[in-house]
C-alpha cells in the first residue's frame, strides 16, 4: 500500500528530497513547452463541444478531459487504456463513495486493485522505453539520473499512480470549482498551491491547463454558467464535485 500510494505524498526526507531531485526532469521547461499545443488543441476541442451541447454535466464534460488527455499524451498511455486509467483515478480517491466503489464492497481489495492495475500498465513499456528513449515523461523518468540515483521500477509505478491521480484530481477540481465560484461570484481570482518541501510539482503544468481551459471558455461559450448545486464526493480527503449542471447561456452577457 505504501509503496504504490505513498510514495512522494507521504514520504519525508532523505527518501522525499531524493525523489525529488529525480523526477522534475520530467517537468522542466522543455516538457511543458512541447506539450502546449496538445493543451490549446484539447482545451478548444472540448470548449467546442460546448457549444452545441445545450445544458449538460460541466464535470464529466470539461475537467474529467482535459488534465487526463494531456498527462496521456505526456506519460505515452495508449489510447485504448484511456477508460481503464480514469476509473481506477476515480476509485483511488473515491473509495468512500458508492458511486465508484459499491456499498458493502471490499474498500481497500479495490484500492489494491486499481494500483496493481496502473502499476501494470508502468511494467509493459519500461524495457521498450529503455532500450528507445521517446520524448513522453515516461522515458524522461526512466532516464532520469541525478548524481547516480535513478528510479527503481516499483517508485516509476508509483510515480504513475501519483501523476495520473493528482496530476488529474487537482486540476479536475481546480476547474470544476473555479466554474462554481465563477457562477457565484463572476469577479473571483481563486489560487492554489503553497511552499515548501510538498509544493506541487506539477502546479507550472495544471496553472497552464487551467488557464488554457478558462480561455477557451471565454472566448467560445462565454455566457457558460452552472444551473444548479454542485454533486459533491463522499470524501474526508477530497473535495471533489462530481458533478456540476451548466449550460451555455447561463450566466448575463458581460458588456
Amino acid at each position: 500500500m505504501l509503496e504504490l500510494f505513498g510514495g512522494m505524498i507521504n514520504g519525508d526526507d532523505p527518501r522525499h528530497a531524493r525523489l525529488r531531485r529525480i523526477v522534475p526532469a520530467a517537468f522542466n521547461p522543455r516538457v511543458i513547452r512541447s506539450v502546449e499545443g496538445t493543451i490549446a488543441a484539447v482545451a478548444a476541442a472540448v470548449a467546442d463541444r460546448l457549444t452545441t451541447a445545450g445544458e449538460c454535466d460541466f464535470v464529466t464534460e470539461v475537467p474529467a478531459r482535459l488534465p487526463l488527455q494531456i498527462m496521456y499524451d505526456m506519460m505515452g498511455v495508449a489510447t485504448v487504456d484511456h477508460q481503464r486509467v480514469f476509473a481506477c483515478s476515480n476509485v483511488i480517491l473515491s473509495a468512500d463513495d458508492p458511486e465508484h466503489v459499491a456499498e458493502g464492497s471490499d474498500v481497500v481489495g479495490a484500492f489494491l486493485q486499481t494500483g496493481a492495475e496502473l502499476s501494470e500498465l508502468m511494467q509493459d513499456p519500461a524495457p521498450q522505453r529503455n532500450a528507445r528513449p521517446t520524448d513522453d515523461v515516461t522515458s524522461a523518468l526512466l532516464n532520469a539520473n541525478v548524481t547516480g540515483e535513478s528510479l527503481s521500477h516499483v517508485e516509476l509505478a508509483s510515480f504513475f499512480i501519483l501523476l495520473v491521480v493528482a496530476g488529474n484530481e487537482t486540476t479536475r477540481n481546480t476547474i470544476s470549482h473555479g466554474l462554481w465560484a465563477l457562477s457565484e461570484h463572476p469577479d473571483p481570482h481563486v489560487g492554489f498551491g503553497a511552499p515548501g518541501p510538498h509544493s506541487f510539482l506539477g502546479a507550472h503544468l495544471a496553472r497552464r491547463e487551467i488557464t488554457v481551459m478558462f480561455r477557451e471558455r471565454h472566448r467560445r461559450v462565454p455566457q457558460l454558467g452552472a444551473t444548479g448545486e454542485p454533486g459533491r464526493l463522499r470524501s474526508s480527503f477530497v473535495n471533489r464535485i462530481k458533478h456540476l449542471p451548466c449550460a451555455v447561456d447561463a450566466l448575463e452577457p458581460v458588456p
